[in-house]
């Protein structure tokens, strides 16, 4: 029996993985932010420092789980290198992420049992958005991303693909403002 070319073969299996993700995960876009071109001075171009701490450090209960932060912003450098995941010392606004935890976006539906009563979290997520937490200090500007299951009654309810997924990924994207520029502080990314 003739068996197709390898490339062909491996064509045909990623179409088929496309095919089983929903067209609105396809079309959902996330831009990336753009910085410069600017003129750095040797050695200002900064890298986050990752840190694992204690959950109490960010006063949170046990409800909370934290995920890794990330610096999400493209420097363009007056030379025209692009550097991803980095930061300078005039900086004063920062682009950061906070992915949630991997959930296919499957979103709450009703179940079918008439005895049990509507589910109250239909169209919601099992995960909230992340919530971006930041403190400034003299020495350092340290930043958590932190979640935590979506509060409510599951009775009557069921995850999953069936009724739709959410269109994007689990993600929060904010603009952190500094009081001052980074300057010589550390920029500290923790998990607990």
């Amino acid at each position: 029996m003739h068996q197709p070319p390898r490339h062909i073969a491996v064509l045909a299996s990623l179409l088929s993985l496309l095919l089983l993700v929903p067209a609105s995960a396809l079309a959902c876009t996330i831009p990336i932010r753009r910085i410069g071109p600017i003129e750095l001075e040797q050695g200002e171009l900064k890298r986050p420092v990752y840190r694992v701490v204690e959950r109490s450090a960010w006063g949170v209960d046990a409800s909370w789980i934290s995920t890794t932060p990330r610096l999400s912003q493209f420097v363009i450098l007056q030379n025209g290198r692009v550097v991803h995941g980095a930061t300078y010392k005039r900086q004063q606004a920062l682009s950061i992420d906070a992915p949630g935890p991997v959930d296919g976006g499957w979103l709450y539906f009703n179940d079918s049992d008439p005895m049990t009563p509507t589910c109250a979290l239909t169209g919601q997520a099992e995960w909230q958005l992340p919530k971006i937490r930041v403190r400034q200090m003299a020495t350092k500007v340290r930043v958590a991303a932190t979640t935590q299951r979506t509060v409510g009654d599951r009775t009557g309810c069921i995850l999953g693909p069936d009724q739709g997924v959410r269109p994007c990924p689990n993600l929060a994207r904010n603009i952190i403002k500094l009081a001052a520029p980074l300057g010589e502080r550390e920029l500290t990314f923790e998990r607990f």
